[in-house]
């Protein structure tokens, strides 16, 4: 048997992924230990497997529950053929582009420099909102995430927010303190107050920000992973902070 900590090192998954997917059904914990840590046998690994397979398939989530229970293994396949044939397809296309430089290099001795940044624009912009989010979705972030240009009162308390969980860093407050624990309900309620009821898309974003590439690469504000490490075990040790009764 796994801990939730245990399982989220194991898969590189959030506490608070483990905490939703408990919460909406889609994997659920074997049992609670006495001090109410949930706890996953290897029948409900196996299960999480199949999930995060299909996720990375780009399944939507609230589908993936009815896909186990109905969809074939042929079909399941026959989906992750057809978005690796596409995956391809764009890599072809680098190629191409890369061989055509290099015959233009072969040529004249030189390579055009605007020849070279298009081809790094291009590459740089093959990971954008739409390889994360749906249209939808990407809509929504676009209205409901906090922006530095913006003065208003949900942007200044994720500024704050981030201050503190740095200024508690370099105070050498542990994540698993009482301090870091009341951090991370602060933060839970102000990702409500952000996604409102969306707990789905809020678990999508948190996995996106918790990779400093990932981050970079949507043009998102940086922060550290020593930053998003922090937070991600005050949200783990909130998660043993209470018991579990379902």
């Amino acid at each position: 048997m796994k801990t939730t900590g245990e399982v989220s090192k194991l898969f590189d998954l959030t506490v608070r992924t483990l905490r939703y997917y408990d919460q909406i059904g889609l994997v659920k914990p074997t049992s609670t230990d006495q001090g109410g840590r949930r706890l996953y046998d290897d029948k409900v690994l196996i299960e999480l497997q199949k999930i995060l397979l299909l996720k990375r398939m780009g399944l939507p989530l609230d589908q993936l529950k009815t896909i186990l229970q109905e969809k074939s293994i042929q079909s399941i396949l026959a989906a992750h053929m057809s978005m690796l044939r596409e995956e391809n397809e764009v890599m072809n296309n680098k190629i191409r582009h890369t061989q055509s430089l290099l015959h233009d290099y072969e040529l004249t001795g030189t390579v055009e420099w605007q020849k070279l940044l298009t081809l790094v624009k291009q590459e740089n912009e093959d990971r954008k909102w739409e390889d994360y989010f749906t249209p939808e979705e990407s809509e929504i972030l676009e209205h409901t995430l906090p922006k530095l240009e913006n003065g208003d009162p949900l942007t200044k308390k994720w500024i704050h927010m981030v201050k503190r969980i740095n200024l508690y860093i370099e105070a050498g407050v542990k994540p698993e303190s009482s301090l870091g624990i009341l951090l991370a309900e602060e933060v839970e309620s102000l990702s409500t107050e952000t996604f409102g009821d969306n707990e789905a898309l809020a678990e999508k974003f948190w996995e996106v920000r918790k990779s400093e590439e990932r981050s970079s690469q949507m043009g998102l504000y940086p922060i550290s992973a020593e930053t998003t490490g922090f937070l991600e075990r005050a949200f783990q040790a909130l998660d043993h902070s209470f018991p579990d009764n379902s």
